[in-house]
């Protein structure tokens, strides 16, 4: 009977009937093992830190903190007065998150809509994804949204595509892409 050993770096075919030992040459197993083993350890390192960034990111840790976190949570004075502060700078700038074109949006902050009894969360997300369009000329072609933004001085006359040219690529159009993607989820679109 015939076996391969790997001793101390080297490979041995040993025969048990004759009990002799052939060398066959340095063994590769110790050292791939060890190297499957690293390999494995830095996709596990690579990974844990990708997902480390995308929370941050998701989660704003590093962003400009969200003035209306929480804002519409009912059930206590604070979040009354919460909901009030938010309509207030709502109706003051038309605009649902006045930041989105300076940090990333959360789910955090859609959830804190959902809650608010003045407009509906569809509402506010329609007005949350024309209001990154209307900052850039949009020309909206419901009536609704052609009145709200112009008293707002937001009188566009571009199309789709040239506003959404100018959007900023690391803040606006992943909010935009979020935001769509909240109202297809919840299936507004």
């Amino acid at each position: 009977m015939r076996k391969i050993v790997h001793y101390k770096g080297e490979t041995y075919q040993v025969d048990y009937s004759t009990q002799r030992a052939v060398k066959t040459g340095p063994s590769y197993l110790h050292f791939g093992f060890f190297k499957l083993r690293l390999s494995v350890f830095f996709m596990m390192l690579s990974f844990i830190l990708s997902v480390s960034a995308y929370a941050a990111a998701q989660t704003g840790e590093d962003q400009i903190p969200n003035s209306f976190d929480g804002a519409c949570d009912s059930g206590s004075a604070a979040a009354a007065s919460a909901e009030e502060d938010f309509l207030r700078t709502f109706h003051a700038t038309g605009m649902v998150f006045p930041d989105s074109s300076n940090r990333l949006l959360t789910w955090d902050d859609v959830a804190a809509l959902d809650s608010c009894g003045a407009y509906s969360d569809r509402e506010l997300l329609c007005f949350a994804i024309n209001e990154i369009y209307a900052r850039h000329g949009y020309r909206f072609r419901e009536q609704k949204y052609v009145d709200f933004y112009r008293s707002y001085g937001y009188c566009g006359t571009k199309d789709m595509e040239a506003a959404a040219a100018e959007f900023d690529p690391i803040y606006e159009c992943k909010n935009v892409d979020f935001l769509c993607a909240v109202a297809r989820q919840r299936g507004y679109r």
